[in-house]
């Protein structure tokens, strides 16, 4: 079988840092960042947020995996990091994901044949 046209989209690289908690100052502590598959494209789209908020997006990255919002995404690799540890909120190119949906592949075979079963288009707004 051949790749799904969902993974052969995600040509780039993002560095992404999950798990976002509050850290009691008004900013929030994520985990170390791992480097992701993605598509990534710049648009500014007005969008709804989970708890009603419009706001205006910077872009649009379709991921390999589900983000969590409020994570943050940075287009590049790991190794364009001035840091591991470094504090995406420090950082000029580093966006925090303001909204995540996925949607299911459209075509699943049910008799558990279908390689893409579990494949979603996970969207992340930034």
């Amino acid at each position: 079988m051949g790749m799904s046209i969902i993974r052969k989209m995600r040509r780039q690289k993002a560095v992404y840092w999950p798990n976002p908690t509050a850290d009691g100052f008004g900013d929030k502590d994520v985990d170390l960042p791992v480097e992701i598959d993605c598509r990534w494209e710049d648009s500014n789209e007005q969008i709804r947020t989970a708890n009603g908020e419009e706001i205006m997006t910077k872009s649009i990255v379709y991921t390999d995996r589900d983000v969590d919002e409020g994570g943050f995404l940075m287009l590049g690799v790991l190794t364009d990091l001035p840091s591991p540890g470094v504090d995406p909120q420090d950082l000029d190119n580093a966006h925090e994901i303001r909204k995540f949906d996925r949607l299911p592949v459209l075509r699943v075979r049910t008799d558990g044949l279908d390689p893409n079963a579990d494949e979603y288009l996970r969207t992340a707004w930034l």
